[in-house]
């Protein structure tokens, strides 16, 4: 570092450990949501972060009282609103890296992100793949098994 940078951003760190208490940790989620380049990994001691489900957590053992547990956190890629694939139109509600939402007028189910990585069910086929800013692309499991690419519809992200 030549010292230019020293106003180090948020968005630019690929992993974040963080011992905060749930409140301040609630101030910066609309900051993590916003500035963390998918992937980025969150470490949190302690204390989850408020209303995200942490994608692992582990206990330590031995002596360490109320700091035994880390939750560790995968920045997720943003993929609310509308795609178009071959099969039709997807749409995700996003929540951290919960996802919901249909395809054509079928309900997608085990929808999640994992950073870039997103994979989701649509009847009997499983979707895998990743998301690289207003595409995703990927391969199918299931019955029919072959690949799949995505498109962002619009502007509605």
């Amino acid at each position: 570092n030549t010292g230019e940078g020293q106003h180090n951003h948020v968005g630019q760190a690929t992993v974040l450990a963080l011992f905060l208490l749930p409140d301040n940790l609630r101030r910066l989620t609309p900051k993590f949501q916003s500035q963390l380049k998918p992937g980025t990994r969150l470490v949190m001691n302690g204390f989850p972060i408020p209303e995200w489900a942490p994608d692992v957590t582990e206990q330590a053992t031995g002596d360490c009282g109320n700091w035994c547990t880390s939750h560790l956190y995968y920045a997720p890629a943003k993929v609310g609103g509308s795609w178009r694939l071959a099969q039709g139109t997807l749409r995700f509600e996003q929540n951290f890296q919960m996802l919901s939402g249909t395809l054509g007028k079928t309900p997608i189910s085990d929808a999640r992100l994992k950073g870039e990585e997103i994979s989701f069910t649509v009847g009997d086929t499983q979707y895998v793949g990743r998301v690289n800013g207003n595409a995703m692309s990927g391969e199918t499991k299931g019955p029919n098994p072959g690949q799949w690419k995505a498109t962002r519809l619009g502007n509605d992200h």
